[in-house]
């Protein structure tokens, strides 16, 4: 029998016509120091507006938080918890590589305010998220930290009762600059964007001398894909070798022998 997960076993022998007594044994996996590293907390509502006049939902049934796994490698959350904040402990789940997974306070309210995402949040068991921040303490099986931070409703009052959410800035941050503003900022979409990505930013366009087209790039995950296209209908993508994206910053080699010639065009940023 092969265990993947903590599981208790109960057994007993059959010897001639007699049962032994009944044997129990509490087996456990043991992880690999920094298994759970990858592990965090991505984005947070922790201050839902009310709903409307006859809802049968208040405000704090409203609330979701987003884990991601930023890894290269499937992680089992199985006995991993909440320790502080909200009160949870993840049953048998495996988080793929890059995948989010969203706990709810109600998932009949979070189906209402969020119809169409595609996604079922799990309830998490009890407590709500504070809505002037508090701490949330993320432990793995053993009880030994992932994550622990204190967030604010004073860092950006627009998440304040607005429906706007948290979304963590860097995941591979040191834990300290997880309780600092520096490491959080608003969502760009209304609602916040639970199972998903917020919406990608690409601002302060200029070109140089040497004919590159250079954009700064917040919010960039997953794969990236530069398209072109000359009227609008019809588009290629663009060769790798034209173009590149590192250290928040898309460049375009406007002049690079693999790019489409013409004396206007389009580009298209796809996110995968």
């Amino acid at each position: 029998m092969t265990v993947d997960r903590a599981v208790t076993v109960l057994a007993r022998a059959y010897t001639g016509s007699e049962w032994s007594a009944l044997a129990e044994a509490a087996l456990s996996v043991a992880r690999p120091a920094g298994y759970y590293a990858p592990l965090h907390v991505s984005e947070l509502l922790y201050a839902p507006p009310a709903p409307a006049a006859g809802s049968p939902y208040i405000n704090d049934d409203f609330a979701w938080l987003e884990l991601r796994n930023a890894g290269a490698a499937p992680l089992a959350l199985d006995g991993v918890r909440f320790a502080s904040g909200i009160s949870h402990t993840f049953g048998p789940v495996a988080l793929g590589p890059g995948a989010r997974l969203v706990l709810a306070k109600n998932p009949a309210a979070f189906a209402e305010r969020h119809t169409g995402v595609g996604i079922t949040p799990e309830a998490w068991q009890s407590g709500n998220l504070a809505r002037k921040g508090e701490t949330l303490a993320l432990v793995d099986p053993d009880g030994s930290n992932i994550l622990t931070f204190t967030y604010s409703n004073t860092w950006y009052p627009e998440t304040y009762d607005t429906g706007r959410s948290l979304v963590a800035v860097d995941a591979a941050a040191p834990e300290p600059l997880w309780s600092r503003a520096d490491n959080w900022r608003p969502s760009r979409v209304a609602t916040g964007t639970p199972g998903l990505p917020d919406a990608a930013l690409f601002t302060a366009a200029r070109l140089d001398a040497g004919g590159v087209l250079q954009l700064d790039a917040l919010g960039v995950e997953g794969s990236v894909e530069l398209w072109f296209s000359d009227d609008l209908a019809t588009w290629l993508p663009c060769s790798v070798e034209a173009w590149s994206l590192n250290g928040g910053r898309l460049s375009i080699d406007l002049r690079h022998p693999a790019m489409p010639a013409g004396p206007r065009g389009f580009f298209q940023i796809r996110l995968r």
